[in-house]
């Protein structure tokens, strides 16, 4: 008896696997002369904008989320005319509070010629995090950063 109903029951799923194949070969448009083929789509990571700060003194920034696992800072710094031997940027990251590093851009006097002001950029591999900057600007007259993410 067992074994009767266990062959009803196999007749029983190999008719629902044939009728669910009928159905979903049903539902696939096929034009005569072409086989169906699997494209995959390959995303193309690109810089995004996430924000940017500005100044004229030193500063701790606002916190930011990174998308992605690596991120960049552009930074432009103008020393004070009188003062630019003595001009100093410091650039300090922390990620949720907690201290990754610093980027020092001091600027030496033959920079000051350069139509502007000296700029200068930096990447991190991590990101999925807040974080935020702490800047300190000594002898400057402005300054600007921007944050961009890669993803």
């Amino acid at each position: 008896m067992a074994i009767k109903l266990y062959s009803n029951y196999m007749k029983n799923v190999v008719l629902m696997l044939f009728l669910i194949v009928i159905l979903i070969s049903g539902c696939i448009e096929e034009k005569e002369g072409q086989t169906p083929t699997i494209t995959t789509v390959k995303r193309i990571r690109s810089w995004h904008y996430v924000t940017s700060f500005s100044g004229t003194g030193s500063k701790t920034t606002d916190s930011f989320y990174i998308q992605g696992d690596k991120w960049k800072m552009d930074w432009k710094i103008v020393p004070e005319p009188l003062n630019v031997e003595n001009a100093k940027f410091t650039i300090s990251v922390y990620r949720e509070n907690e201290y990754i590093g610093s980027f020092d851009a001091s600027i030496d006097a033959e920079s000051e010629i350069c139509m502007g002001c000296p700029k200068d950029s930096f990447t991190l591999d991590e990101g999925n995090k807040n974080y935020y900057l702490d800047l300190v600007a000594i002898n400057i007259e402005s300054w600007s950063i921007n944050i961009e993410s890669l993803y």
